[in-house]
């Protein structure tokens, strides 16, 4: 029982406090980018699902006719990429 009455030692206290506040910090503002990009992707989905109509598809095909892959799909849009239901 004598090894858990031991103090911490008061020369790790002052280096573990920083390490803390930097990841936590960090964690923090990553989770809110990440739900202000969630939050706005929804609201570009509802968007463009009230436009999404065959004559709206065939305007886009009509304009990315000979294209060599869809933009949609594109390596540069990963923002916008979500997983497949």
């Amino acid at each position: 029982m004598a090894a858990f009455t031991q103090p911490m030692p008061k020369g790790s206290v002052p280096k573990v406090v920083p390490v803390m506040m930097v990841v936590g910090s960090a964690a923090l503002v990553l989770t809110f980018i990440n739900s202000q990009l969630n939050r706005q992707s929804n609201k570009f989905d509802r968007f463009f699902d009230q436009y999404n109509s065959t004559q709206s598809e065939a305007n886009r095909r009509a304009a990315f006719d000979g294209a060599v892959e869809d933009p949609r799909k594109s390596f540069y849009n990963v923002l916008g990429w979500k997983p497949s239901n």
